[in-house]
């Protein structure tokens, strides 16, 4: 019924007044490195508490792995890629955000960033689309700005689905509905003007005020190639495995993480594993 994605929020009024540069749709896209420079100008700054806010769940992480050129599985459910050298360097820049101050460890006690990055003292929050309308009523200017690469862009799919039931008596009439929801004409007028980016291609949707914040949202799945959006889907697919990716992700943000970047990707591709189908 929609896609959803991962985004870069920024509070324009905290980058504005400390001199932070950064890239607006159409602009070369800045690497993770450009954008840490930039975002380390609020730093200390009066009014800050830290830079910015990056959500610590599975579907947030795994795009920067995917920047990176790391896929989680050479061959389904078997052969990963989570020992690599560019998992691990994934891993070691996060940490290094939490341990430096870059990240707040705040995100970790209250398990909500869009509630600190209303607060207005912070410069960032790396999140998904629907906070676009959960953001309308920000006291301060803020914008919706292209994601930091690696060696290439890409973001995370995720969304909702209609399904029909087996056994229920109603199943051509609920068949007939799904295929006409999902004619152009409905599926248009469903994602126009509210906060859902369709997944329908060549779709004309109006997308009214969340206009402009979206064609952003749309820029980065564009860049995002087939191949990581599979991978991701061998995860979701199979029950259990997205709450361990869930759970390393936390490992990373939590201050009392004693286990080095290696340890923790050795430890999810373990569970992963354990996790996976056997037939």
């Amino acid at each position: 019924m929609d896609i959803t994605a991962n985004g870069l929020f920024v509070n324009l009024d905290l980058l504005e007044a400390n001199g932070v540069n950064y890239p607006e749709l159409g602009d070369p896209v800045w690497t993770w490195a450009e954008f840490e420079t930039e975002m380390l100008k609020l730093k200390d700054k009066a009014g800050v508490t830290a830079p910015g806010l990056f959500d610590h769940q599975g579907h947030r992480f795994m795009p920067l792995l995917y920047q990176n050129g790391v896929k989680i599985w050479s061959t389904p459910y078997s052969a990963s890629n989570l020992k690599s050298t560019a998992a691990v360097e994934v891993v070691q820049m996060m940490m290094d955000f939490y341990e430096e101050g870059f990240l707040p460890l705040d995100t970790y006690v209250t398990k909500n960033s869009a509630s600190l990055f209303r607060t207005g003292q912070y410069g960032f929050h790396i999140s998904g689309n629907w906070n676009v309308s959960g953001y309308q009523d920000l006291t301060f200017d803020w914008a919706v700005v292209p994601m930091p690469k690696m060696a290439n862009r890409a973001t995370i799919l995720g969304g909702k689905s209609l399904a029909a039931f087996d056994g229920s008596g109603a199943e051509k009439e609920a068949k007939d509905f799904i295929a006409w929801m999902s004619e152009g004409a409905q599926h248009d007028a469903y994602t126009g003007g509210v906060p859902y980016l369709t997944p329908r291609l060549g779709a004309t949707v109006n997308y009214g005020d969340f206009a402009d914040q979206y064609a952003v949202f749309l820029d980065e799945i564009a860049n995002t190639n087939e191949m990581y959006v599979q991978d991701w889907l061998n995860q979701v697919m199979i029950p259990g495995m997205y709450p361990l990716i869930n759970q390393f992700v936390q490992d990373i943000a939590d201050p009392n993480n004693t286990k080095t970047a290696l340890q923790l990707l050795t430890d999810l591709e373990t569970a992963l594993k354990a996790a996976a189908p056997t037939s």
